[in-house]
């Protein structure tokens, strides 16, 4: 069907689709940009977050309801999943709002439906559902990829000015591209495509 378009009508915003207001979709008072939460852009489904009132929820382009909007704050979304949280503690969920990830006081990211990524002070690492870190909280950034795999960049360079140095980690914490690359972005299913420090780019 036609895809949910956000419109402001006085002070709030109503879902659309097909010039009509979609029904049992209450008007929200804020709207972010939507994000893709699918692992590459043909199967990916967009969703925004929506506040109404003082706490947020999420809705997908064709007007579904993903969380309703009792959440304090949205966080990232991947793979079917997106984080919120409630007061201090963050949860992962689903899009048929099951948990995928319990309460957690540390803030969580999806990553797979077995580990997530969470952030401790600045940096970011990998926790699994049983609590058992696997990558210390100690990369600048932790981005997924794929379903299995995840560019992180270092928290520290030698020279402050450059841009920190990349690699790829998979899901178990285990390196498959050491920190040595100026950006690294996903070429296929087997291959990545890596700029070095010389900005060639190079598949790897």
């Amino acid at each position: 069907g036609a895809d949910a378009v956000w419109q402001r009508v006085g002070s709030q915003y109503v879902l659309i689709v097909g010039y009509r207001a979609v029904q049992g979709i209450a008007p929200a008072d804020e709207i972010r940009d939507a994000v893709a939460t699918g692992t590459n852009f043909n199967d990916a489904t967009w969703i925004a977050h929506v506040r109404r009132g003082a706490l947020w929820g999420v809705v997908d382009e064709h007007g579904h309801e993903w969380l309703p909007a009792r959440y304090d704050e949205i966080g990232r979304a991947h793979d079917g999943m997106v984080a919120a949280r409630t007061g201090e503690r963050w949860q992962i969920l689903d899009s048929k709002q099951r948990v995928v990830f319990a309460e957690s006081a540390l803030e969580l990211a999806p990553f797979t439906r077995k580990v997530a990524i969470f952030r401790e002070g600045q940096n970011y690492g990998l926790i699994t559902r049983d609590g058992r870190v696997i990558t210390p909280a100690q990369h600048h950034s932790i981005k997924p990829m794929t379903r299995h795999e995840a560019t992180f960049q270092t928290s520290i360079h030698e020279d402050a000015e450059k841009a920190r140095p990349a690699g790829v980690l998979d899901d178990t914490g285990r390196l498959r591209l050491p920190a040595e690359y100026v950006d690294i972005r996903e070429f296929s299913d087997t291959l990545w495509k890596a700029q070095g420090t010389d900005l060639r780019w190079n598949l790897i």
